[in-house]
């Protein structure tokens, strides 16, 4: 074939195994299997091999050639094909190597072939390990397939080859690797279940062993978090050997904060339930240990339970117990958490995603200050205090029938709204600091000082992740930093410098439309740092619905700056 007047050159020969096709982008990551040969048609439109539902993609977009060659054509697009930076020509075919971004529409594509031999592992970069780590959540929390991130933690006898040669033995064609650090790994292992998880983890730490001392954390979606950040901190601080939470006094240095621990001094002496409301990664779960190390019940336990990471079975038996006998593999009777707890705290985390039936179950514990064990009749008396919390709305999610109404009623005794790190940016400094602290007395090296435009770049960035995403880019600033002192080259650039100025003029507003409304859309995108796709998500609406909302209050549209 030719392209112009030019013979194309010839291909190497194709690598072994069966030829993917990888997608990603903004609301898209897929992998399609290809054929050994043929032309595969892209597109939205059903008849389409390869269909993306994405509306930068055109109903027929492109056509790919696969074989002993790969080419690919624009098939008269409307937001067009590009290859190496350049933007085909409609039916014009240009050859494509494997392993080539191409760009169709808004989406990203590539070519690999899932090699059966052990090759060197390509590793990505830390940002585009976020990014992938956040579609596959979103994915996951729509009923996706199973996923896990690991964290490696190399000594520098190993070099970065023998590491990638290990991983390209280990992973599977679809996991991805990313460094976070100099030794410093992060995986996502797809299609990963917690059991398979763990046993995969296990084995990339067993290989990584035999070159040089190596630290393996590892968090499943679902049982140890739901949020991007939520995952990355848990296995982080399992690769460290540290706790999550240190125990230590909370940073307070908003008079938003200040307020919030005056109400957490007066809840704390009483023994009414407490609901915590507040984003991802707040810090919900500090204010419930202070609640509970101010109160009475402080020298008893204070038990955690993540409602979303148990099945309903497991939660279930897990809260209340079971007798022996109750159900295969219940060998003998077991106390479950709300017993343990007796004459303590207990905190119901993620209590928006508990099973309805497990709601029920619950109701009546609450009502009864018993348990019943699974598989028992006799009502054992506990003496608990209930904390609970959550990011999600249960007054409107019982309105649709998602939540008990009752049960919203009785853990609501009182509400404690936390801020969003944003509305309290006078805490980024000096949480900041705390945290360079920390992650130095972990690694054992001299404590580093925190350069002034670091400083002045964190309290841009409206941090949508909250306190949480704020240790995170703290933890790797640490690990990056070979100096005396974290600068702004140590921070992820392409994260921090969104812009957030989407302000709507002061004008009248269309007919239809209310203050609240912009408002809410004005949060959304605040919550979501300028990310229209999760700006969306929050506000339940699809994107296209955002935009056209955008419009109509005259909201400028955030733009990253470049």
């Amino acid at each position: 074939m030719r392209d112009g007047s030019k013979t194309l050159p010839a291909r190497p020969a194709r690598p072994g195994g069966k030829p993917v096709l990888l997608l990603f982008g903004e609301s898209v990551l897929a992998s399609h299997a290809l054929p050994p040969s043929g032309e595969v048609l892209i597109g939205r439109a059903p008849e389409c091999a390869v269909q993306i539902d994405e509306p930068s993609i055109s109903r027929r977009h492109a056509l790919l050639a696969v074989g002993e060659r790969l080419e690919l054509r624009d098939l008269g697009s409307s937001n067009g094909t590009t290859v190496r930076g350049r933007s085909l020509e409609p039916n014009r075919p240009v050859p494509v190597e494997v392993g080539e971004v191409v760009q169709l529409g808004a989406v990203m594509a590539m070519v690999q072939y899932a090699h059966r031999e052990a090759r060197p592992r390509q590793t990505f970069t830390h940002g585009y390990f976020e990014g992938r780590l956040s579609q596959e959540c979103a994915r996951a929390a729509a009923g996706g397939p199973p996923f896990a991130v690991v964290r490696l933690r190399v000594s520098a006898k190993a070099g970065r080859e023998e590491v990638q040669e290990q991983l390209g033995r280990a992973l599977e064609p679809d996991d991805c690797a990313a460094a976070f650090a100099p030794g410093d790994y992060e995986l996502l292992l797809l299609n990963s279940p917690p059991e398979r998880a763990e046993a995969r983890a296990g084995g990339l730490a067993a290989r990584l062993s035999r070159l040089a001392e190596c630290r393996c954390g590892l968090a499943c979606f679902g049982r140890d978090g739901r949020e991007p950040e939520s995952l990355l901190a848990f296995a982080s601080a399992k690769a460290s050997g540290a706790p999550q939470e240190d125990g230590q006094s909370p940073i307070v240095a908003d008079a938003s904060m200040e307020q919030l621990y005056r109400l957490v001094d007066r809840v704390a002496r009483g023994q009414i339930n407490v609901l915590l409301l507040g984003e991802t990664g707040v810090g919900k779960e500090v204010v419930a240990e202070q609640i509970h190390r101010r109160s009475p019940r402080a020298p008893k336990p204070f038990v955690r339970i993540n409602c979303a990471a148990l099945t309903e079975s497991l939660l279930e038996s897990e809260l209340f117990g079971h007798e022996k006998g109750a159900f295969t593999g219940a060998q003998s009777v077991k106390a479950g958490l709300l017993e343990s707890a007796s004459g303590g705290t207990v905190l119901l985390d993620e209590v928006g995603e508990m099973p309805l039936p497990t709601q029920a179950k619950l109701l009546r514990v609450l009502e009864e200050r018993a348990v019943r064990r699974v598989g028992g009749t006799r009502p054992v008396p506990i003496d608990v205090r209930f904390l609970a919390a959550t990011n999600r709305d249960l007054e409107a999610a019982s309105e649709k029938g998602q939540f008990r109404r009752d049960l919203y009623f009785r853990l609501n005794g009182i509400s404690v709204p936390i801020p969003p790190l944003r509305e309290r940016s006078g805490e980024i400094e000096p949480l900041a600091r705390s945290y360079v602290r920390r992650f130095c007395e972990q690694l054992g090296r001299q404590p580093l000082a925190l350069s002034a435009a670091a400083v002045s770049q964190l309290g841009r960035y409206a941090w949508p992740g909250n306190v949480r995403e704020l240790r995170n880019v703290i933890e790797r600033a640490v690990l990056l930093c070979a100096g005396e002192e974290i600068g702004s080259e140590h921070l992820p650039q392409d994260k921090l410098a969104t812009s957030l100025s989407f302000e709507a003029p002061a004008e009248p507003l269309p007919e239809g439309r209310t203050e609240a409304e912009r408002q809410r859309i004005l949060d959304a995108l605040a919550r979501s740092a300028g990310n229209q796709t999760q700006a969306a998500k929050l506000l339940g609406i699809a994107r296209r619905t955002l935009i056209n909302r955008l419009e109509e209050f005259g909201i400028v549209r955030p733009r990253k700056r470049r």
